[in-house]
């Protein structure tokens, strides 16, 4: 077997001019041989690139040489040789939109355990198989993602459904405008994080920086009257040296639940002459629909409203963010993943969903650190995911209340009915049958009939 020094001079010589880039792993999945086609399209030297190791995913971190090197990471099925040559299109920061072809093959595993992968990187179209499912979420992943990144930063707000998209066309006016921004949807879709997303976009588009142009947060659970002075009143306190007060805004959390005279205050303090702050709001329905809700306010903190629909109003998007949520995981922990099998996705597709986003969040973590193979099937997911689809698929038998005085009338009615019937309507025969006096009969009938006793 050639050792990894001899196998990388070989490859150096034999790449070095190549025009194609071409870049190896180890199977630490770390970098180690980049020619110079590829530092050049990369962006880095080797030496860069062999700092960091790489991970599966398409996440945006802070660190810009391991997200290159996780873009361009060959999938987890490959660094344990389950297959020997794979391809998908990606895009790479700040690469303006470029797509990308990469072929993954294995080129050689010595003796010291080292698997290399071959890195080709091109502008067709990709050669492999285009039906492995994992593969296709991956690739509609990237492309989703790189979309955003040319946007805003929005991690949780992804997919493919009208609703996201009407989401993310509505945040990108109220980033354009710098307007009042009111957030709603159920517990658990991402109202926070959404307005937090829209303040952080709109400070970057307009080159203001952090600390002049603060996020004041007041909870709308917990606030009264004078907690809403008091923190405001705080913001111009602050020196002006380090703020721009007309940069500052407001995030007002749980509107819905804020105290009448709190948002009197709040109504007040934005009506005050000379006064311009921005306010970013969350609730759990629109404000303007809500009747215990002050209606100039309402109105005022209304001028772009943003729903987000429960997680189980958006089925197309489940494949795309459970995909997500497994990609930032490979970006956290050493086990990779390259995807869910579809048995898995559908079962996440069919399942309800109460917690919405946070939940699925929570779901793929506990898969991915419950799985054993390099996909998440559905033996990894939590065991509530297919016993919620058993329930629905077999639902409990309800046990009803049984009225006895109704029960007992009915039954009654109906032996007096065939009385009559048998005795062709004589009354005392009937009676006779039915073991009863002919006067209680007649009173029976006409309680029967609606007539008086």
């Amino acid at each position: 077997m050639t050792s990894s020094r001899t196998a990388k001079a070989i490859l150096n010589r034999s790449f070095a001019r190549s025009e194609s880039a071409i870049v190896l792993f180890d199977a630490q999945r770390q970098v180690v041989f980049a020619n110079p086609a590829a530092e050049k399209l990369l962006g880095f030297s080797i030496e860069q690139l062999s700092s960091v190791t790489a991970s599966f995913h398409h996440v945006t971190t802070d660190n810009e040489v391991a997200d290159v090197v996780s873009r361009i990471c060959p999938p987890p099925e490959m660094f344990s040789s389950k297959i020997a040559r794979s391809s998908r299109q990606i895009f790479l920061p700040n690469s303006n939109e470029q797509e990308i072809l990469i072929e993954f093959f294995t080129l050689n595993q010595g003796d010291d355990g080292m698997i290399v992968m071959g890195i080709v990187v091109g502008g067709e179209q990709p050669s492999g198989d285009t039906n492995d499912f994992g593969g296709q979420l991956a690739q509609a992943l990237s492309e989703i993602q790189q979309f955003r990144e040319n946007q805003f930063s929005l991690e949780h707000f992804i997919g493919a459904s009208a609703a996201t998209r009407q989401i993310l066309s509505k945040s990108e006016a109220a980033i354009s405008s710098g307007a009042n921004v009111v957030v709603f949807g159920p517990v658990g879709c991402g109202r926070e994080h959404l307005a937090r997303s829209i303040h952080r976009a709109w400070r970057s588009k307009n080159g203001i920086s952090q600390e002049s142009s603060p996020l004041i947060t007041i909870d709308g659970a917990v606030a009264d009257a004078e907690t809403v002075q008091t923190t405001i009143r705080s913001l111009f306190q602050t020196p002006e040296t380090t703020l721009d007060r007309t940069n500052a805004r407001i995030l007002l959390l749980h509107a819905e639940r804020l105290e009448t005279n709190a948002q009197h205050e709040l109504l007040g303090i934005l009506n005050l002459r000379d006064f311009d702050i921005g306010v970013l709001a969350t609730a759990t329905s629109s404000l303007n629909q809500n009747s215990r809700f002050e209606p100039t306010l309402a109105a005022m903190l209304s001028t772009v409203e943003i729903e987000i629909p429960a997680l189980s109003q958006r089925l197309e998007d489940i494949p795309i963010l459970a995909q997500f949520f497994l990609e930032r995981h490979n970006a956290k922990n050493g086990q990779q993943f390259s995807g869910f099998t579809e048995t898995a996705i559908e079962h996440l597709i069919q399942y309800y969903w109460p917690g919405n986003v946070d939940e699925l969040s929570e779901v793929v973590r506990f898969a991915c650190e419950h799985a054993k193979g390099n996909k998440i099937d559905v033996e990894s997911l939590p065991k509530k995911i297919p016993h919620a689809l058993l329930k629905e698929e077999h639902p409990e038998m309800v046990e009803t209340k049984i009225d006895l005085d109704e029960f007992l009338r009915q039954i009654e009615s109906e032996l007096i009915e065939r009385a009559m019937k048998k005795t062709k309507g004589n009354k005392s025969k009937a009676a006779e049958l039915l073991g009863i006096n002919r006067a209680r009969l007649i009173r029976k009938l006409n309680q029967s009939s609606g007539g008086a006793d």
